[in-house]
């Protein structure tokens, strides 16, 4: 995961202006558990992009614990793997 981050951030050379973490949980399990997982899940990929150099003011967080999930299971744990994610969108500067 980290060296994925470091190769997007290399590519965008620096001119990162905003980026979204929206962190998905699975189905399983109560609400407010997956909720405050998606939130944990979300602030791990926060503090390495902060280790990068991405000042954490222009990161939002956005979790979404299993409430939506973003790849409905087809099978009872079939897909749960899948739900069990962060999206990362990186805005570069307008010249």
């Amino acid at each position: 995961m980290e060296d994925a981050l470091k190769a997007v951030l290399a590519q965008a050379g620096g001119s990162v202006a905003t980026v979204h973490l929206a962190a998905y949980a699975d189905d399983p399990g109560s609400a407010d558990v997956n909720l405050k997982l998606s939130d944990q899940r979300a602030r791990k990929i926060q503090a390495v992009l902060v280790s990068q150099g991405i000042d954490a003011k222009l990161i939002t967080i956005e979790a979404f614990g299993g409430g939506q999930l973003p790849h409905p299971p087809a099978a009872p744990d079939a897909e749960d793997s899948l739900n069990l994610r962060v999206a990362v969108t990186f805005s570069p500067y307008k010249a």
